[in-house]
């Protein structure tokens, strides 16, 4: 009789916390399917396009985590759509970030790589060192990685941006200025760079190949989403590392994949130039704390600015998905 009763007594009890815990649960798997999808702004470039191929295989969707990546004319668009809080992230330059305005919070989470090469200075036929381009027409995109890469260029060789006559126009547009010599040099990136130096019948005087370059291209990330979706952010990053295992064992398949996608047979050519962000260049990123160094080495080369973007490098957050992602894997 005595057990009896407490039966009678329990069951309810025990029917309700299955029901409540059943519905919480039915809540939570709820929430996160009707969650809206990251969104991720990115240019055209090599070092951003490689992510394509986390899409077309499905990385993301093993990973739970829904993205929506959109595609600008040119990084300053896109860096200008995170600037104005349109988006939750941008693949971007330090060099375009350090450049943002409006004063919100946004935070460093992800190297996507390095130019190692991909990055450089393309002039006509006539001129064949950086010491020449003295007192001649270069084109480099303002407001934009085109700037340091000029700087970077002029201050290898012991020169000053007083020393040339810079222009302000976008690669496309420089392209064709190149090929009716209206002016004497470019900055550009592959394909561009490439393409130039074939069309023109010119030269390439410099890329990042020939230094420590301080071209590092970043995943910036608005501050409150971090807060807010932190645990999707770490699925975004343990997908990138899965990307980067897949580029490392199967880079044919992930070029011509990515190759595909964009109908760009000189992808993996493209691609060439640049050190890929794996896990252990995010390491020295962040760990080692490299990127404090190159953010530091880029700010005098800075013009004034009235109101900057608050730029903070998320250390903590990056070690603890390099540390999700190794004891995964």
């Amino acid at each position: 009789m005595f057990f009896s009763h407490i039966r009678v007594l329990f069951t309810p009890f025990l029917l309700s916390f299955i029901l409540f815990n059943f519905l919480a649960c039915s809540s939570v798997q709820k929430e996160e399917t009707d969650r809206e999808p990251l969104t991720i702004g990115f240019a055209t470039w090599p070092g951003f396009d490689l992510i394509y191929y986390a899409q077309e295989k499905g990385i993301f969707e093993k990973n739970k985590l829904k993205i929506k990546l959109i595609h600008y004319p040119d990084q300053a668009t896109a860096t200008k759509a995170l600037e104005n809080l349109e988006i939750d992230a941008v693949m971007t330059s330090i060099w375009d970030a350090l450049n943002m305005q409006g004063g919100h919070d946004f935070d460093i989470i992800l190297s996507t790589n390095v130019s190692k090469g991909a990055d450089g200075i393309v002039a006509i036929k006539e001129i064949t060192s950086i010491q020449e381009l003295k007192g001649k027409k270069v084109s480099a995109q303002s407001s934009s990685v085109n700037e340091l890469i000029l700087l970077e260029a002029l201050n290898l060789y012991k020169m000053q941006i007083d020393d040339v006559q810079t222009l302000n126009m976008t690669n496309e547009d420089a392209l064709a200025q190149l090929f009716h010599k209206q002016i004497q040099a470019a900055v550009l990136w592959e394909p561009l760079l490439s393409l130039a130096k074939k069309e023109i019948g010119g030269n390439i005087l410099f890329t990042t190949k020939e230094l420590n370059s301080l071209v590092i291209d970043i995943v910036l990330v608005q501050s409150n989403s971090i807060n807010t979706r932190a645990k999707d952010w770490h699925k975004f990053m343990l997908s990138w590392f899965e990307l980067m295992q897949s580029l490392k064992k199967e880079p044919t398949e992930v070029f011509s994949v990515v190759a595909n996608k964009l109908q760009e047979r000189s992808f993996a050519k493209s691609y060439a130039g640049l050190q890929a962000g794996t896990l252990r260049l995010n390491q020295k990123m962040f760990l080692d704390k490299r990127l404090n160094h190159a953010l530091e080495q880029i700010k005098p080369y800075l013009p004034p600015s009235g109101n900057p973007a608050h730029l903070h490098i998320n250390h903590d957050f990056v070690e603890a998905s390099i540390q999700q992602f190794e004891a995964g894997h």
